[in-house]
């Protein structure tokens, strides 16, 4: 039974079957999620052994002690080290094994290579499927736009923003923008050719963060709004609003007294309606955690609109309810309104980051860190036609960090941001993470 096992072994050895199971193992790694390629294997592996099992046969003629060394050895529990050799017996591979070789069949060289071409042709056909049916591209990932709008970018997208109408906007049509690419793909001006004016802003405010494969110097954008109704439904997935802490009520001056609800572009309608899902009205105390509830209301109402804080003093405030990147929005945050002629947008906080050239990191406080005091200040920022920063309004924050934020903040600079070839202001957010190393 020994002799019988070197036999076999020694045979894998002049075959050099090693060369073909690493050459099996690296097929098996390229293609591991393919259930095809594992049974194909499988049989590989199958057919060889069989092959050697007739061959041990042919040499020792002795058939009946090479089924008892077979079976002997799958009585065992055999631990085989990790090495690129075939092992002497699979347990999953005894019946056919021993089947075959109580057949008494021996295979031709024509058989043979008959197998080996189907086994080859099958790997092909596997691994065109693998090819076919998973994807080494992916489409750009585009959340939904209002009901009624239809994009045509002109070039093909990595990633867009969606199109979002203020529901105070009426008009309808096609505003066509020709827009000019850096080499990234990034948009770096945008001129609109034509279109209703009412809809030219909000159009623009998108396409500025949009991302093209590289390639195009530039495209004509076609942007297309027809019929829609006043206040679109909330698209699964879609963050709801935001709003807005007054520094003054950083540190928590809570309970205070709501005293109204104001609104701002939403039809008449649409405002009955929003009311009544309130969880508060006018004249309830209220805690800073009642916030949180107001918002998930106005979310579950229309995840365009943004909820405002502004404050009346004696621990008394009031909310507005504007549709995201409205005027009202805008004016909302405390900043003075345009100079003459001057065009102001609002721009998301991730996309203005992407325009940063000069960022001056602020130094943690010496006492914040002795307190282990951690966490996110957030401004927003109003940034000149230069790139300067004009303005900074904390929305939320730790005092000490704030402080610290404010004189490095002050030092950031961006490349302008163009509309029509024009530079205009610029309203975003700013995020500055404070984290202790552990």
């Amino acid at each position: 039974m020994r002799g019988a096992i070197a036999c076999h072994e020694l045979i894998h050895v002049v075959r050099r079957d090693w060369l073909f199971v690493m050459a099996e193992e690296l097929i098996r790694a390229a293609f591991w999620f393919h259930p095809a390629v594992w049974f194909v294997l499988s049989r590989i592996q199958l057919a060889r052994e069989q092959v050697v099992d007739r061959e041990v046969i042919r040499l020792t003629r002795d058939r009946d002690r090479y089924l008892d060394a077979l079976v002997a050895v799958a009585e065992q529990k055999i631990q085989p080290d990790l090495a690129p050799a075939p092992l002497f017996l699979r347990k999953r591979q005894l019946a056919r094994r021993v089947a075959a070789v109580l057949q008494e069949v021996s295979m031709s060289r024509s058989r043979l290579f008959t197998t080996l071409a189907a086994i080859c042709s099958a790997l092909l056909v596997a691994a065109r499927l693998s090819v076919w049916l998973i994807p080494f591209s992916v489409p750009a990932q585009v959340q939904p736009d209002d009901p009624g709008v239809a994009v045509d970018a002109g070039a093909t997208l990595l990633h867009r923003t969606p199109i979002h109408i203020p529901a105070d906007v009426t008009a309808r049509g096609v505003v066509v923008v020709e827009v000019d690419l850096n080499a990234k793909g990034e948009v770096s001006d945008a001129r609109v050719l034509s279109g209703p004016d009412e809809l030219r802003k909000t159009v623009l405010e998108s396409i500025l963060s949009w991302h093209y494969e590289a390639g195009p110097s530039s495209a004509q954008v076609k942007i297309k709004v027809g019929e829609v109704a006043a206040i679109a439904t909330r698209p699964d997935g879609t963050s709801g609003p935001t709003y807005y802490l007054p520094p003054e009520w950083a540190n928590g001056q809570f309970p205070a007294t709501l005293t109204g609800v104001n609104f701002q572009g939403i039809t008449a309608e649409a405002q009955e309606q929003l009311r009544g899902q309130l969880p508060f009205r006018e004249g309830a105390v209220v805690q800073y955690n009642d916030l949180r509830q107001m918002e998930s209301a106005v979310a579950n109402f229309d995840s365009h609109l943004k909820m405002t804080i502004h404050i009346a003093g004696n621990h008394q405030f009031s909310l507005l309810f504007a549709p995201s990147g409205s005027q009202a929005e805008s004016d909302a945050v405390g900043f003075p309104p345009p100079a003459p002629g001057v065009q102001r947008i609002r721009v998301g906080g991730n996309v203005q980051q992407s325009k940063l050239v000069n960022k001056v990191t602020p130094k943690y406080p010496l006492e914040a860190k002795q307190q282990h005091i951690t966490g996110k200040v957030s401004y927003n920022a109003l940034i000149s036609t230069d790139g300067q920063i004009l303005d900074l309004h904390l929305i939320t924050g730790e005092a000490i960090l704030a402080d610290a934020s404010l004189p490095a903040l002050r030092q950031w600079t961006y490349t302008p941001t163009l509309l029509n070839g024009k530079p205009v202001e610029v309203v975003t957010q700013i995020d500055v993470n404070f984290t202790l190393a552990n």
